[in-house]
């Protein structure tokens, strides 16, 4: 691929993770990006921020070069997803790209559960 990153659907990923992170519900949602290398040119920390900046990504990226969180998780998947609520309880895992819908309605699940014990 042109950017360089080792998976060949990450562009869509990337888009997909970018149109959750500043969706309606952005001031609501915390969105963190964790970059996880699965070759030698995913270690290039500047080709990442590369990408980054191409694809106007605002989140936070960690760069997990070391797989210190991939590990703690036990992930295996690109992309992978991790929903937690306002308590940091793990509320949905979703790994591989499919179901982008189903995420969209889990985390909204959470944002109006979060919502109903604010209030």
């Amino acid at each position: 691929m042109a950017d360089g990153l080792s998976v060949p659907t990450a562009r869509f990923f990337i888009d997909e993770n970018e149109k959750i992170a500043t969706g309606s519900s952005k001031d609501k949602l915390n969105v963190v990006s964790v970059h996880m290398p699965r070759s030698e040119n995913d270690l290039d920390i500047e080709l990442v921020k590369k990408v980054v900046e191409e694809h106007g990504i605002t989140q936070p990226i960690l760069v997990d070069n070391e797989h210190k969180i991939t590990d703690v998780f036990e992930n295996q998947y690109v992309p992978a997803y991790y929903v937690f609520d306002a308590e940091g309880k793990l509320r949905h895992f979703q790994a591989g790209g499919s179901g982008m819908k189903m995420l969209e309605k889990r985390v909204n699940r959470v944002l109006e559960e979060n919502e109903k014990t604010q209030q």
